[in-house]
């Protein structure tokens, strides 16, 4: 920024925040006259934006962010003015603090029954029904039109919803491992399905969540599951079928984060034996990069959970958790940002080598204009359980829409134990 420019850009911001209108327009528009780098020029633009009636602004932030998207304050206050946040609800995360939930009410249930029997209706794993536990009458769903609900990402954190909001929920914390797993009303008992403690339902708490806005049906009955399993274990070649302990449904929680923007790359492309710097923008725009919310689940299976396909995804609705436990978030979305953030940057940084090819030598991506868009908390079904070999326990993951096996491995591998075991035997 050269002295002049920013000697201009001071008496204008000075100008705009004393209300001297006609003043702080004649510097600003000033600045913007002189064509100056795009900071200086998102400066101008948005306190130009402070002093101008709505209608007015409207323009002149939409132009601020067609030019520099990651522009926070522009991207807060368009909100504001269009009418997608409410300035009551606007919060400083900084002095923020959660309002102790004092008397909380009972969520309202959903009750799905059997209009021949009575019995219980319980969603089915092909993902079309509702079906009586009893007398096996089928009460078809339909997938819902309407999209899931993508949250505003910058919008949710400038209030409460952002650190938390407040729903009717009973949560029940597991004893044995620390999970949380959210419970309907009607739900007198439950097993965790990572230690396999049980649990009759007396004692639950209200706490303070960001609800799901999107689920994945399930689609793997425990039938299909076992199937698997048994397939996953004849393909690793074991000679017989371990013990496998009972299988447990959950749906287990997942933060979607879409970003935009774009990344600054310099990078040194081989030419003729020469070696040429160049610098340019990408523009981003990268859908549903997916970061477990929950630290129970084992760090093996959670890459096969973030591969999800989403073509399936559902607006969330109780009927899709008749039955079957859910467990709520245990990654705060803040911490998942990060993560997400990371990952995005690496797949652009592998989708430009992969562009390349071999010509690429140093590459160097800077992601200050890349920014989170919008997100979705989704809840994912899966098949947990354990199987026993050699005297140890091993986790297993089935996917409830994909019936993808993971399970973790003897270290040595099976072929590796049973080398080690003759190698002892003989001794």
């Amino acid at each position: 920024m050269s002295d002049g420019t920013r000697d201009l850009l001071v008496r204008g911001r000075a100008a705009a925040k004393a209300a001297e209108v006609q003043e702080a327009r004649f510097y600003l528009e000033w600045v913007l006259r002189l064509d100056p780098p795009l900071s200086e020029r998102s400066e101008a633009l948005f306190w130009l934006s402070e002093i101008a009636d709505p209608p007015s602004a409207v323009l002149l932030l939409q132009d601020l962010l067609s030019q520099d998207p990651t522009d926070m304050r522009a991207r807060k206050k368009l909100a504001l003015l269009q009418g997608k946040l409410n300035a009551q609800e606007i919060i400083d995360p900084n002095q923020f603090q959660p309002k102790p939930i004092t008397d909380p009410q009972r969520p309202q249930a959903d009750r799905f029954t059997c209009p021949q029997c009575g019995g219980r209706m319980t969603y089915s794993p092909d993902g079309q029904n509702l079906t009586c536990e009893y007398c096996e009458i089928h009460a078809p769903t339909r997938s819902s039109p309407i999209p899931a609900v993508e949250q505003d990402f910058v919008t949710t954190l400038a209030t409460a919803r952002g650190f938390s909001q407040p729903t009717a929920t009973q949560v029940l914390d597991c004893q044995g491992c620390g999970a949380s797993f959210l419970l309907t009303p009607q739900q007198l008992s439950m097993v965790c399905p990572y230690c396999g403690s049980n649990y009759v339902v007396q004692n639950t708490q209200s706490r303070e969540i960001i609800p799901p806005t999107a689920v994945i049906p399930i689609q793997i009955s425990e039938n299909k599951a076992r199937k698997a399993l048994i397939q996953w274990f004849t393909q690793q070649k074991f000679d017989t079928l371990p013990q496998v302990l009972p299988a447990h449904c959950v749906y287990l929680p997942v933060w979607a984060f879409n970003f935009g923007g774009f990344v600054q790359c310099r990078l040194n492309v081989n030419l003729m034996d020469n070696e040429v710097s160049t610098v340019e923008d990408r523009p981003v725009s990268r859908q549903n990069i997916l970061v477990t919310a929950t630290r129970s689940l084992p760090a093996v299976h959670r890459p096969a959970l973030e591969g999800t396909c989403l073509d399936n995804i559902q607006p969330y609705h109780t009927k899709y958790l008749s039955h079957w436990l859910a467990e709520t978030y245990q990654i705060p979305i803040a911490d998942a940002s990060l993560q997400a953030r990371a990952v995005a940057l690496e797949k652009e940084k592998e989708e430009l080598r992969s562009v390349q090819g071999q010509s690429i030598g140093q590459l160097t991506v800077t992601s200050s204009r890349m920014f989170i868009e919008s997100f979705k908390l989704i809840l994912i079904p899966v098949w947990l359980t354990r199987y026993r070999f050699a005297q140890q326990e091993y986790s297993v993951m089935i996917h409830g829409q994909s019936g993808q096996v993971n399970a973790e491995k003897p270290a040595q591998g099976i072929s590796g134990w049973l080398n080690q075991l003759f190698s002892a035997s003989k001794d």
